[in-house]
């Protein structure tokens, strides 16, 4: 049986034309670290009514909705703490911890003095039953809490679980 020899259509060629500008087009956005929200021509004020409707829903207990607008900023705006917080949030309520605690990983990239993030990252991982991980976690949280006088509430927390953590881990 003889199968027929196809050449490239002119559909295809514009296609691979087309990618190849769009990879050259990004690649020149990373090197000039131009957000891919100007190369977009969104508006900063776009942004925040994204920004407004998905944190409505979130609030409304739209998670998979609310996370979807929050990835869609994420990717506009890769070093936006606010946008990454929320979609973490998202994947945490919506029991895609893995997801949340890779998320919430950027965002301690991003403030690495913030200790909120690490917070829910312990519990994610509790969630997870990984206690290692989850007191790592905890130690973070005291550690990023020191000497700020604006988390002692949440480094008294930390201490408490990490207290709780460790008895529950002797147990095992």
């Amino acid at each position: 049986m003889n199968t027929p020899v196809t050449t490239p259509t002119k559909q295809a060629s514009v296609y691979d034309e087309a990618i190849d500008y769009l990879a050259d087009a990004f690649i020149a956005i990373l090197a000039k670290n131009i957000p891919f929200y100007k190369v977009r021509q969104i508006s900063l004020e776009q942004l925040n009514q994204y920004y407004t409707t998905a944190y409505n829903l979130y609030t409304a207990g739209k998670y998979e909705q609310a996370k979807n607008i929050f990835i869609f900023l994420a990717f506009h705006c890769p070093g936006e703490k606010k946008s990454l917080v929320g979609l973490a949030a998202s994947c945490q309520m919506l029991k895609q911890y893995p997801q949340a605690i890779s998320t919430y990983n950027h965002v301690k990239m991003i403030d690495p003095s913030d200790p909120v993030p690490s917070f829910h990252s312990f519990n994610c991982y509790m969630e997870l039953k990984k206690y290692s991980e989850a007191l790592a976690s905890l130690e973070s949280v005291i550690l990023r809490s020191l000497n700020k006088p604006e988390y002692a509430d949440l480094k008294e927390q930390a201490e408490n679980r990490k207290m709780a953590l460790l008895n529950l881990i002797k147990t095992k």
